[in-house]
């Protein structure tokens, strides 16, 4: 019934029919019909039109005080709807949406206009609609504004709707829906057109012949109304005033129209990373997108390595399943960069967490399980660990699956967006909200246990001669990893002006994180048979660990506990005191007496850390046991 376009752009929000349109008013082109008819001329219904006729009659009248187009451009919400709708009607097509802010843009205040109405001294005029009744006094005449193509053109709109309360009680909710059927009726609103007190928005009253006899009804027919603007971003007087602002400086200012145009869509666009569109992002999306998928390429193709016979001894610190979790860990972190492409959402930024949240325990708890199993010290923790690996990892999935679910649930919003008075806004993730930031506190706890928990058992675990460059690259990847958390911690509370910066540090931690835990965990093994500099080290590094697996039917049944002795490593040959003593820092102590047993915690601590042994999981390796079948099993 009501004109389509005048629904969507006036009595909607958010989606949703808020009220309907009572009594409208449209703006008008109001054209001098006793000047037109006699120099011959049309209604223009193109703005070119409108300038060259323009001219024409201004120089044949050669009245300074003729005006040829008042535009109603002043500093008031007129001048902001005069200019919208100029930019409306600059569409391609009737069918067309409203225009990018990438086109052109007349000044005077409403009483000016008003003035000029009534005192003839203008050929066009664009007002507001004026009473029938008051129009036939005039030299005027109404039609539709004009626009770039016939046509085409854009129609502010003003007036009254009509609604119900939200709340509104229900014993009066029945009566409301009548109330508002009446006043929308056709019947109702085609009274108060005939009276002239009123601008309907059915367009079905403008075909009617009673009613075309006392209006212009192909005027009312031919318009294409457009709404005035709004945000939640800024409160609507601030926002039209700075449209208007931005405007005045290319009408009345040095200020170019392309950078006017880009200035007033800054104000409300939400910018980010894209990969599609053409926009300077653009670059820096695809940059990260190929070192993304070329690093979780490389990493995933090295899963094949822990079946070569040339390094699978390099990686018998670890199960190749436990590494296999290792490597799908770094690939999750590196897929949260996914999640920063294209507009932010809450749950993007959810999706964003959980995705680190995973990839960072699967990258670790691997490592935490072997230390545990290598304890020095015997413990019921160790021994279960020991006898429950796939339980074991299986604890923290569940873990981080209550956090995530946790996460999900929570209704706060996880996205922020950043408004700048002179720049490009965007939206990035934060934590608003106590639930948020309690959620975060539990996660960073959880994380930072597993980190603490592992650079504790490094420290105990650091002269262990069977896994010395284990235990000192993976607390080089621990500490770069709790310097990349803490960082991407920091970026949730940092003020950042350019929405570019926010994504390349954000994306710049986490790939750092994931490609420096590669490298020191899984990485630097592949490297070990070209390591010529260091020849006789690496060849005792391997040695160690094959006499172990070798000799592990070998043990004596009556081997002492860990919590009394620990065998040191005394080689009986020069050779072999010198190989020893390449894998055993000045720092690490060799004794021949035991110095753990009678001491306080701590002390035992920092002897567990300065002592050089040899170990197997479950049981320490009698160190002559290693060198006397050493070099018989030289690889």
């Amino acid at each position: 019934m009501f004109h389509p376009d005048l629904i969507s752009q006036s009595c909607q929000y958010e989606d949703k029919i808020v009220g309907m349109p009572f009594s409208i008013g449209y703006s008008m082109l109001y054209y001098n019909k006793v000047l037109l008819q006699k120099y011959g001329k049309t209604i223009p219904e193109t703005w070119d039109e409108l300038i060259d006729t323009s001219k024409y009659i201004l120089e044949k009248e050669n009245n300074t005080n003729l005006i040829g187009y008042n535009g109603l451009f002043d500093d008031s919400e007129h001048g902001l709807c005069s200019l919208i709708e100029f930019i409306y009607s600059c569409r391609n097509s009737v069918d067309s949406p409203f225009p990018d802010m990438e086109n052109e843009i007349f000044h005077s205040d409403i009483d000016f206009a008003l003035n000029s109405l009534f005192g003839g001294n203008a050929l066009f005029i664009k007002f507001w609609t004026l009473p029938n009744s008051m129009l036939e006094l005039m030299e005027y005449d109404m039609a539709p504004l004009p626009g770039k193509l016939k046509g085409v053109s854009g129609t502010s709109i003003a007036g009254y709707n009509i609604g119900i309360d939200s709340s509104i009680s229900k014993r009066k909710i029945n009566a409301a829906i009548e109330a508002l059927k009446f006043l929308s009726s056709k019947e109702l609103q085609k009274k108060y057109l005939l009276n002239d007190d009123l601008v309907s928005g059915i367009t079905e009253l403008y075909k009617d012949e009673e009613v075309c006899k006392h209006i212009r009804c192909d005027a009312f027919l031919k318009v294409q109304p457009i709404g005035r603007p709004t945000t939640n971003l800024y409160s609507s007087t601030e926002y039209y005033q700075r449209i208007i602002n931005y405007a005045h400086q290319y009408l009345y200012g040095n200020e170019t129209a392309s950078k006017a145009l880009k200035q007033i869509s800054d104000l409300t666009a939400i910018h980010f990373i894209s990969m599609t569109k053409d926009r300077p992002s653009k670059i820096y999306a695809n940059i990260y997108f190929i070192i993304v998928n070329v690093l979780s390429f490389i990493f995933l193709t090295s899963i094949i390595l822990l079946f070569t016979k040339k390094y699978k001894v390099y990686f018998d610190y670890l199960s190749p399943s436990f590494w296999i979790v290792i490597i799908i860990g770094l690939i999750i972190i590196l897929s949260s960069f996914y999640t920063t492409i294209g507009p932010y959402t809450n749950m993007k930024c959810k999706l964003h967490n959980i995705l680190l949240l995973f990839g960072c325990t699967m990258n670790i708890s691997p490592f935490l399980h072997k230390l545990i199993v290598d304890c020095p010290e015997r413990n019921k923790i160790s021994e279960w660990a020991s006898k429950h690996s796939n339980l074991f990892i299986l604890i923290f999935m569940v873990i981080n699956s209550i956090l995530s679910l946790i996460t999900l649930i929570n209704q706060n919003p996880e996205v922020e967006t950043v408004i700048l008075n002179e720049g490009e806004n965007f939206r990035k993730c934060s934590a608003k909200g106590k639930i948020s930031l309690v959620i975060m506190g539990l996660v960073l706890f959880y994380y930072f246990f597993i980190v603490i928990s592992i650079l504790f058992l490094c420290y105990i675990e650091w002269c262990v001669k069977t896994y010395i460059y284990d235990v000192r690259t993976i607390t080089i990847a621990i500490y770069f990893n709790v310097i990349s958390a803490t960082l991407h911690t920091i970026l949730y509370f940092t003020n950042f002006k350019n929405y570019i910066f926010y994504f390349i540090f954000n994306n710049g931690f986490i790939i750092m994180s994931a490609v420096t835990s590669y490298i020191f965990e899984f990485g630097f093994r592949l490297f070990i048979p070209f390591n010529k500099k260091k020849e006789n080290e690496v060849i005792l590094y391997i040695n160690t660990i094959y006499n172990l697996r070798g000799n592990k039917n070998n043990m004596d049944n009556n081997q002492q506990s860990f919590s009394s002795n620990i065998f040191t490593d005394i080689s009986s040959s020069s050779d072999s005191t010198e190989r020893s003593s390449e894998i055993n820092p000045k720092y690490c102590h060799i004794s021949t007496t035991p110095s753990i047993s009678n001491n306080s915690f701590f002390l035992k601590l920092v002897n567990y850390h300065n002592q050089s042994i040899n170990m197997r999981s479950g049981s320490i390796v009698p160190s002559n046991d290693i060198s006397s079948s050493k070099k018989s099993n030289v690889i």
